[in-house]
């Protein structure tokens, strides 16, 4: 069960803003003008101004503290007060970072390190620094973010400043936690604890430090939930909250009480749960906090649903729902909506459970659209567990045979979770902006609980104001109607309790089986089909913990689904063993080849049968990303000596009709001499030329005459983005890498050793481009480890973003001959002109199958000089097509 938004929230923005309230704090005390004296009238006016703004700022009223630090500036600036000019650019930066401008925050405050840099203000450029990390953070552009935060560390330890030094560490860890890097971000909250701890005694605001360390504990808690390590997150939410509660921050220590429930809920212990949640319940109404009670609510709700109090669960989700449907909170009423769909499946009942989960993920799709409004940190927790609710929904439908919505969901998923890997928005195509389609009962059944919902806010809501006026000052009338709308709320309480057994609910969840049936969309089953040639099929694999499901859809069947008996960790070990043997140019792949056939292949050979099938379209889900498809063998031949094959992110996001041909004209670029070592998170990464490269580039110019070459240090970026989109094909042999973890260290390198980041690539004006080749070494893959390969979905998501059609990568560390023999064959295929984009790259991969033969470069012999031969599925079944290739 996934845990509420608002709680990580409330201890990241707390942890990530201990950061920001230190520097402000630190600010003030040690660099704010305010605190220099001065005998000239117009300084003294300058510093009213700015004390005036300051409080405006400490208030939140960002629009007046902004134009009162502007006037500030001007004086300053005019009396050529260096450094107070620079405090003031500094505090304009933090308001715009408060108001979520972090582009101009950014501007500001490289002002501001200028201008401390010139006149050696180490003081100010630390905590410039830092902030302009924290606004880099929130881009989604994390590796700038390190080094910044890494510069003002190596600038505040200079200054042996420890008050300072805890807090850049704190925004390292928290950057770390964003990352999901658990073990990094618990050492550095250490570090944290451990200055706190030797400094506290000669601290001037020992409160202060008490609130860090209290903040810093619970952070390390959190970071041992997330890894499941739920003894030890136990162990640091009771060290942070006897810290919180010696600092007498009550709202902080219901956080840390909520955090302890929960971890006790996770290790099973669900009377300490409940203990902790109840508390942090009392608090939360002590202080009249909405997000807090919601949440501490329906945390109740999941340790009641998961000791079998099912009526009581229901109840607690019911109060949480109405806080959060009268606060707003799409993000709380997202996952209590999924946990009392949670609640339905464990008592057997699909249907509702259905309605329940379809209705989160619609407000998960609203949230979607509007992402990049939301603050990292809350857009982290926000993406945490959202895929556990498309998951669940697919399943259910799957099983009670509802298909096509099944296939929207899953549709939908993969956006989501091209969404989590990029942490930023993805923008909605005419079938996914409306999320997943409601039946009409669906539909009764919803109105049926929004009215009680919005009943229970409205008489809330006028309870709540008639109890805010003492009982000996109500008038008759006052206390009449308080005792009224008592009576009404447990009226509506009952209502929520025996909202299944009502009439219309009852009529209308009876229909839904009568109407599963008839309402199959017939327009979404056309618009599939108008989508798909009549020689292709299109094929979604689920990955669920128990078994795979196979979604097929076809321009002649109807929509079909095949279970599979094999579960997720099975599945993932005969894709690991297989892509050892993939990666092993001297292995025999073929038993591993065929057992992933048998799950993937053979339960839907019939359709593909009938149906005369040339081309698959492919979606894979979770580790299937890394397996090439068209690497399966049936016992006699491989995939790709039968079927071309189309990779996907999302059917949705993708125009797959027939394009017309197009004279081609081709800007290719090629690495081939040099070496170059690339920071990227802290390391660095050697790269070598590529010897085949040139050759591989000068063939292709032999094809295609009018080819632009640029070779080593004439391929460069400057050289080469400008051009881009006046070619339609667009050919790149040098390396690339595409992490699994920040696709803000992806990039593609240049022959003079400049790269540019995905992040960049998908900011391209592309549209005249038909294909994007990314011929190297690695590229859609950087890793040995196998994750969930959403970075192979990043890839061909951001690629389109470009407007480019297509493109290709490869899944694997190629063999640099072998991907210059198979690129010569794809390329004089496609020459043709009546051959695809996915059928060209077959006729190049059965060529190395069937014989082709590679002799080495002169200057690179082998001692036999004997030629290599390619049948290997190591040298042509790594590159994937992804996008529209027909």
């Amino acid at each position: 069960m996934s845990r509420h938004f608002s709680l990580l929230i409330s201890c990241l923005v707390t942890g990530q803003l201990i950061g920001l309230t230190s520097l402000i704090h630190l600010f003030y005390v040690y660099v704010s003008p305010v605190q220099a004296q001065t005998s000239q009238s117009s300084s003294a006016v300058a510093d009213q101004i700015y004390d005036l703004a300051e409080a405006e700022d400490l208030k939140r009223n960002y629009e007046r503290a902004l134009a009162l630090y502007r006037q500030a500036l001007q004086l300053y600036q005019q009396q050529g007060q260096t450094r107070r000019a620079t405090s003031c650019l500094y505090a304009i930066g933090s308001v715009q970072y408060h108001q979520g401008f972090y582009e101009k925050s950014l501007q500001t405050h490289q002002e501001a390190l200028q201008i401390a840099r010139s006149i050696n203000f180490t003081s100010a450029e630390w905590r410039v620094l830092t902030l302009m990390g924290l606004s880099y953070t929130e881009l989604g552009q994390f590796s700038r973010a390190f080094s910044l935060q890494q510069q003002a560390l190596s600038v505040v330890r200079g200054l042996a400043d420890p008050d300072g030094e805890q807090s850049v560490l704190n925004n390292i860890a928290m950057l770390h936690n964003y990352l999901g890097q658990y073990e990094q971000a618990i050492t550095v909250f250490g570090q944290v604890v451990e200055i706190i701890q030797a400094n506290f005694s000669a601290s001037q605001d020992q409160a202060y430090l008490l609130y860090s360390k209290g903040v810093a504990l619970h952070n390390i808690g959190l970071a041992y939930e997330r890894m499941q390590q739920y003894e030890k997150a136990i162990e640091s939410y009771q060290q942070a909250l006897t810290v919180k509660r010696q600092a007498n921050d009550r709202e902080s220590e219901a956080i840390t009480l909520s955090g302890l429930g929960y971890s006790y809920y996770k290790a099973g212990i669900t009377e300490n749960a409940f203990t902790y949640l109840r508390q942090a319940l009392t608090i939360f109404q002590e202080l009249n906090d909405q997000d807090g009670l919601s949440y501490t609510l329906y945390s109740i709700g999941e340790v009641q649903a998961s000791t079998g109090q099912f009526s009581e669960a229901w109840g607690s989700y019911q109060k949480a729902l109405t806080i959060a449907q009268e606060t707003k909170n799409l993000i709380d009423q997202r996952i209590i909506l999924s946990n009392i769909g949670d609640l339905f499946a464990q008592q057997n009942q699909p249907q509702l459970a259905i309605l329940f989960y379809k209705r989160s993920v619609n407000i998960t799709e609203q949230i979607r659209r509007d992402i990049q409004g939301l603050p990292i940190d809350q857009q982290q927790s926000y993406t945490n567990t959202i895929a556990d609710t498309y998951r669940k929904l697919a399943d259910l439908l799957l099983k009670e045979n509802r298909i096509l919505e099944a296939q929207q969901v899953l549709d939908l998923l993969k956006v989501q979770e091209i969404q989590d890997y990029l942490r930023r928005g993805v923008r909605s195509s005419e079938q996914t902006a409306q999320g997943v389609d409601m039946l009409s009962a669906e539909q009764q059944i919803s109105a049926q609980y929004d009215e009680l919902i919005q009943g229970a806010i409205d008489s809330g809501k006028a309870l709540d104001e008639l109890e805010a006026i003492a009982p000996e000052n109500r008038t008759l009338e006052q206390q009449q109607r308080v005792v009224e709308l008592r009576r009404r709320q447990g009226q509506i309480n009952a209502a929520f309790r025996d909202f299944l057994d009502q009439p219309e609910v009852v009529a209308a969840i009876a229909a839904l089986e009568v109407q599963i049936d008839q309402e199959i969309d017939l327009s979404a089953i056309r618009a599939i089909r108008s989508n798909i040639q009549q020689d292709a099929v299109l094929l979604y694999p689920l990955v669920l913990d128990d078994r795979l499901e196979l979604v097929v859809l076809s321009p002649h069947t109807p929509p079909m689904h095949y279970r599979v008996p094999v579960g997720r960790v099975e599945l993932n070990r005969a894709i690991s063993d297989y892509l050892t043997d993939l990666r092993n140019p001297n292995s025999n792949p073929e038993p591993n080849a065929q057992r992933l056939y048998q799950w993937l292949i053979k339960p839907i050979e019939e359709i593909l049968a009938q149906g005369n099938t040339k081309t698959i379209i492919y979606a894979p889900d979770g580790q299937l990303r890394y397996i090439p498809l068209a690497a399966l063998h049936d016992g006699n031949q491989w995939i790709a000596e039968r079927f071309q094959v189309n990779y996907v992110t999302a059917v949705s996001l993708f125009h797959l009709n027939s394009q017309p041909r197009t004279q081609p004209r081709v800007l290719a670029g090629a690495f081939s001499e040099g070496r170059y070592n690339i920071q990227r998170g802290g390391t660095f990464l050697p790269f070598s030329g590529l010897p085949f490269a040139k050759p591989e580039v000068e063939t292709i110019a032999r094809l295609y005459p009018n080819t632009r070459q640029l070779i080593d240090r004439a391929f460069t970026r400057a050289a080469t983005e400008p051009i881009l989109n006046d070619y339609n094909i667009v050919h790149l042999a040098t390396h690339a890498m595409f992490t699994t973890g920040s696709p803000e260290d992806s990039f593609i390198l240049f022959g003079d050793g400049s790269t540019i980041t995905m992040r960049d690539v998908s900011s391209l004006d592309l549209d005249n481009v038909d294909l994007v080749v990314l011929s190297s070494c690695q590229t859609a893959v950087s890793t040995m480890q196998l994750t969930d390969g959403k970075e192979i979905l990043g890839f061909g998501y951001q690629i389109q973003e470009t407007g480019a059609r297509a493109a290709i990568a490869s899944l694997w560390a190629v063999d640099d001959g072998g991907t210059e023999a198979l690129m010569s064959r794809f390329y004089t295929a496609l020459q043709s002109g009546n051959l695809s984009k996915t059928a060209a790259l077959q006729q190049a991969q059965i060529a190395l199958i069937q014989g082709a033969t590679l002799t080495p470069l002169a200057h690179l012999d082998n001692p036999e000089n004997q030629p290599t031969t390619l049948e290997h599925p190591y040298y042509w079944a790594s590159f994937i097509l992804i996008g529209n290739g027909l």
